[in-house]
This record gives C-alpha cells, structure tokens and sequence, in this order.
C-alpha cells in the first residue's frame, strides 16, 4: 500500500506510564490542542464526554480526538495503571480523526 498518498504526519507531544490510587487524579471539561489516547494497563478509569461515558478497563485503548472536551477520573476501583500519550495526527494538514464525526 502506498501511504504517501495520504499525506499523514503524526507528532508526539508528551507521555508515559502513570499508576495511582489516589482520587486526586481528574479532570473536568478539559478541552486540549492535541489527540490523547489512554491503554489500560490495570484498574479502570471513566472519560465522559458530551456524547458517551467510557468505562476503560484493562486491555482497553480509549482515543480522545484533539479539541474534544471530556472529563476523566478514577472509577469506584480507585485504582489505575495507564499508558497515555498526547499527539496529533494530520491528513492533507487537517486533524485525521475530524472526518469521523
């Protein structure tokens, strides 16, 4: 398959692993520049939006497309272990994941 056509770039922003049990870990209608994705590692955290609430359990990767505001947090297990990073990913200049709306 010839990927040049689609005009693709991706740009790593920031990540890593994160663990904790603490309930400190949150975040209430957050609304970033950039795509992030979480996988699940252990435990379970909820991410909500306008449009669904996503209980993300191990083995699960959850992509929240960039400028989409969202809510995270610990779920009642009060525990998580989570990859995550923060990207863009562009076709043609424009963000890859708008033309899924």
């Amino acid at each position: 398959m010839d990927f040049d056509q689609y005009d693709v770039s991706v740009k790593h922003i920031l990540g890593g692993l994160f663990e904790t049990t603490s309930n400190s870990w949150h975040g209430y209608n957050i609304c970033i520049p950039e795509s992030k994705f979480y996988y699940i590692e252990g435990g379970e955290i909820i991410v909500q939006t306008d449009q669904e609430t996503i209980v993300g359990k191990p083995g699960d990767l959850i992509l929240i497309p960039e400028k989409t505001t969202h809510s995270f947090f610990l779920s009642q297990s009060q525990y998580a272990k989570k990859y995550w990073c923060h990207f863009t990913l562009r076709s043609k200049g424009e963000d890859f994941f708008a033309r899924f709306d």
